[in-house]
């Protein structure tokens, strides 16, 4: 890895501090309607480029574990540069065939060009400053094989006062820098930014910390 691209990436956790990682899991569950937007996620599944997939920032398996009770037989590899999150997600999925982790930056991920059908994130890019959003974006692109889609969940504008209340609790956790891009809804224009076509809106989903929203682009 590029060390000065590891620089430019230093992990933030989860939930700010690595020892709150095993706690992740009951937070999102209970504030963020996780099952839901998952679910949401999963089904636009690219059957025409079925995998390998991959999970951006992938945290402790979650994700992954949902998918592949829906596609079985997908290979998938989950990327995350945090090793004690790494580890939490191998014992999760200990039990299920055909999973790579793969500890790495998300701008600069260690796959080759074209290697995936689908890439996915969930609850990520309010960790990232602007340039790294873009560059993580740019990485989604090129790990992608023509046609493969991009799949983005995470905030975006509140859609009402009760949602404005619950992000600005989120802002003062993650930081008020990396989360203004999602706050100004500028996460459709980084996918074109990236190079990402036919990108859509999917979905806009109330949480008790605010409103999520789906994105994909398409390669």
């Amino acid at each position: 890895m590029n060390e000065h691209t590891a620089d430019k990436a230093k992990i933030k956790h989860a939930l700010r501090y690595s020892f709150l990682n095993r706690f992740y899991d009951a937070v999102t569950s209970l504030t963020c309607r996780e099952k839901y937007f998952k679910s949401e996620m999963i089904k636009l599944a690219n059957d025409s480029e079925p995998g390998p997939i991959v999970d951006i920032a992938c945290g402790t398996g979650t994700f992954i574990t949902m998918y592949k009770k829906v596609h079985p037989d997908t290979r998938i590899i989950g990327i995350d540069a945090d090793e004690n999150i790494l580890e939490i997600a191998h014992q999760k999925t200990r039990d299920l065939d055909s999973i790579e982790y793969v500890c790495s930056y998300s701008n600069h991920i260690d796959l080759k060009d074209e290697s995936a059908g689908t890439v996915y994130t969930g609850l990520f890019y309010h960790h990232l400053d602007y340039q790294n959003k873009l560059d993580t974006t740019k990485e989604a692109l090129r790990v992608l094989k023509k046609n493969g889609q991009y799949v983005i969940c995470d905030w975006g504008p509140p859609s009402n006062i009760f949602t404005q209340l619950g992000f600005f609790m989120v802002r003062i956790l993650d930081g008020f820098d990396t989360t203004q891009d999602n706050y100004q809804d500028k996460i459709p224009g980084i996918l074109r930014q990236a190079g990402f076509q036919n990108v859509t809106e999917h979905k806009s989903i109330d949480t008790v910390f605010g409103t999520l929203k789906i994105w994909s682009g398409k390669k």
